[in-house]
């Protein structure tokens, strides 16, 4: 895969910053086993890397250290979020401190996905949440059979709050689901 030198570098750089600020985007989900960058026979693996407009956008870069010390992008795939949710709901814990809870529900358009990447991204007092479907990709049609229809999901996100001063903060999934919750106290011991 060619790319530009430009193109290259500012991938880089993003996922250089979501490594270093690793409390502003996390795997949220139980689905994938580790969303840790990996350094493996000269291969770094990121599992997800922001866009400014989007958290997680691009998933499995794959870099190759070359021998003159460079980085060289491999690959990577640009993920489309999910379309179909249905509802999002806040839950809130009464002890202290608070924990707080997006319970997402919707649906995937084939029976063989499965929720993937949850991203997330506390810019002032607003989550921005992203989350991906996976796993048309994992089933070859030449081996599995999928059902064609909607298939319903309901899926529970934590936000980390832990340690957020007391205020009014806003939420919103895939840029459209919105809505806000309340710390009534510093969320810290």
């Amino acid at each position: 895969m060619r790319v530009s030198s430009r193109t290259l570098k500012a991938v880089f750089i993003v996922a250089l910053l979501s490594m270093v600020n690793l409390s502003v985007h996390a795997d949220l989900s139980a689905n994938v086993t580790d969303n840790n960058p990996t350094f493996q026979n000269g291969i770094l693996l990121l599992p997800s890397v922001d866009s400014l407009k989007r958290g997680g956008q691009y998933q499995n870069v794959k870099f190759k250290l070359t021998e003159q010390g460079e980085w060289q992008l491999l690959d990577f795939v640009i993920t489309k979020e999910l379309q179909y949710l249905d509802q999002v709901e806040v839950i809130k814990t009464d002890s202290f401190p608070i924990q707080v809870f997006l319970k997402v529900t919707g649906h995937f358009t084939s029976g063989c996905q499965v929720m993937g990447q949850i991203s997330y991204r506390l810019l002032e007092q607003r989550f921005d949440i992203w989350m991906y479907p996976t796993g048309d990709e994992k089933f070859p049609p030449s081996e599995f059979t999928c059902t064609l229809g909607f298939v319903p999901f309901t899926h529970i996100i934590p936000l980390p709050v832990y340690a957020l001063d007391k205020g009014e903060y806003k939420y919103r999934v895939n840029g459209r689901y919105t809505g806000t919750f309340n710390l009534a106290k510093n969320n810290k011991f």
